[in-house]
């Protein structure tokens, strides 16, 4: 999506899962990228067994940076994205659930 891989991401939150830190997943939800249990349910795996996982968020994706792309004389490549539903998230957060 980004045009680059989310390998050092990755890498980030796989370091935080024998830490004292309490960490919070939030993961955007983009229509047509991961928006479905199967797009859901490969970051969810990642954490499963994190000891300290406080929670797993789930953010619509939403075009609230679009003013700015244009103001900055960019061009905004997410303009035709349709924003999910609510009741897709809805749907959604069931495989977040008891993830803390």
């Amino acid at each position: 999506m980004c045009g680059i891989s989310n390998r050092v991401i990755v890498q980030n939150l796989l370091s935080l899962k024998n830490s004292d830190v309490k960490v919070i997943v939030r993961i955007p939800v983009v229509t047509g990228i991961n928006d479905t249990k199967e797009g859901i349910m490969k970051i969810i795996k990642l954490v499963d067994d994190f000891n300290n996982l406080e929670r797993v968020e789930l953010l619509p994706f939403h075009k609230l940076g679009r003013p700015k792309y244009k103001a900055l004389g960019l061009e905004y490549r997410a303009a035709k994205i349709p924003v999910p539903v609510p009741a897709k998230i809805c749907s959604l957060e069931k495989y977040t659930k008891g993830k803390k």
